[in-house]
């Protein structure tokens, strides 16, 4: 946590403490952040008027925390990629996926979609798939005369 304190999953639900060691409770089971437009859960403190430490805790009323729902999903991926088969199946990754992004992104110069609705944008990017495909292609042909 940035602020300082501490947050510990714990079971089936979490529960997390502020610096001054008061226990924040679930405030709000499903909401989206307005910043990163996920869902998340927000724990706010109910014993800061009286506390000392509120100050260098929280310029409000209370101390809020938003928990995003993902957490236990990264932290399963994070315990994979940690693993010793994780890492080879990731190196393998970078081998054969990035670089077509790399080429997609910066020698095309495709950073965002030009389309929008879901349908149009499917049909552009299997359009810039089909160039990439192509010039790959056109490529090999090429060094083989």
């Amino acid at each position: 946590m940035a602020g300082g304190g501490k947050h510990r999953p714990r079971r089936a639900f979490f529960w997390s403490t502020c610096r001054g060691g008061k226990l924040l409770t679930l405030h709000r089971a499903a909401h989206l952040h307005k910043r990163t437009k996920q869902h998340c859960k927000i724990y706010r403190g109910i014993q800061c008027r009286g506390c000392l430490k509120k100050e260098f805790c929280t310029n409000g009323k209370a101390r809020q925390l938003h928990v995003e729902t993902r957490i236990p999903l990264r932290e399963s991926i994070r315990q994979l990629l940690n693993s010793s088969p994780g890492k080879q199946l990731y190196e393998l990754r970078q081998q054969i996926i990035e670089p077509i992004f790399g080429n997609i992104k910066h020698n095309l110069q495709y950073v965002m979609m030009q389309l929008r609705t879901l349908e149009k944008v499917n049909g552009e990017w299997q359009l810039i798939c089909l160039t990439h495909n192509i010039k790959q292609i056109w490529k090999t042909k090429r060094q083989f005369k």
